[in-house]
């Protein structure tokens, strides 16, 4: 049994197609484009993979709610057009079905998976007034899209964004960017597997950050725990006992470590 939605979809596409409405033809083409934009060898064009079926699929709801809601518009107007009276009736329906649709929503709501906190926040702040503009962070990550994409876990991942420095995980989209270094993604692919050879305290680990350039040590307030996979977050105990980091920055759950420039003695 289809969803009511894409029933009263279907309704407005054909009834506004056989109107030649122009802003449902305009729908129509938007919905077309999304899905050649997942398709694109349908029509012989580059860019396999740059959209994925499951990106247009979450997004599907755009199109075709505009779709029911004319739908739904349409038969709302011949439904007053017959008995004026109605329109009471349907006021009422339709906040009292907007109230279970919010209801509905807000069940869904989970606020342990936001990757950004107040004190996390509050340590990018820190990083603005604290960092100079060259500082670069290693993050707690993990692998997806079948261990080729390195994609953050805690709110390290949001660091370019709010503080404007660098961080070693970029945005998960890089994986279908064209990269100043054409390698970059790889690159991160084995930096992300060498960092995982030893333990992340250990001086094995830190040479090969101190080699690709980090100098910070990231934790967030959610500690690597949101979308986490099989690996194991950052240890900051183990990382307050290394003589290879110093602690410069805690507030709640988040701390950030630096990176010594030299090994000790």
């Amino acid at each position: 049994v289809l969803p009511p939605v894409v029933l009263l979809a279907t309704l407005g596409l054909v009834w506004g197609c056989w109107q030649r409405r122009q802003g449902i033809l305009l729908t129509v083409s938007w919905l077309l484009l999304l899905v050649i934009a997942a398709n694109p060898h349908f029509l012989y064009l580059p860019g396999v993979g740059v959209v994925t079926y499951f990106a247009v699929l979450i997004a599907a709801y755009l199109p075709f709610s505009v779709l029911a809601g004319y739908s739904l518009a349409q038969l709302t107007e011949r439904l007053i057009a017959w008995q004026p009276g109605l329109k009471w009736a349907i006021l009422l329906a339709v906040l009292g079905l907007s109230w279970l649709g919010a209801q509905a929503r807000l069940d869904t709501f989970q606020p342990d998976r936001a990757m950004v906190t107040d004190p996390d926040l509050a340590a990018m702040a820190w990083i603005r007034e604290n960092t100079p503009p060259e500082a670069a962070f290693w993050i707690n990550a993990r692998q997806a899209y079948g261990g080729y994409t390195i994609v953050g876990t805690d709110a390290g991942w949001w660091i370019p964004f709010l503080t404007g420095r660098n961080s070693f995980v970029p945005p998960m989209i890089y994986g279908v960017e064209t990269p100043e270094i054409s390698d970059a993604p790889y690159q991160l692919y084995q930096l992300y597997l060498q960092t995982r050879q030893h333990p992340l305290e250990s001086k094995e680990t830190w040479q090969i950050l101190r080699q690709a350039g980090v100098t910070y040590i990231y934790i967030g307030q959610r500690r690597g725990s949101v979308w986490r996979g099989t690996e194991q977050p950052f240890d900051p105990n183990a990382l307050a006992g290394s003589p290879y980091y110093q602690l410069v920055y805690q507030r709640d759950q988040v701390q950030i470590f630096a990176l010594a420039e030299r090994e000790e003695g």
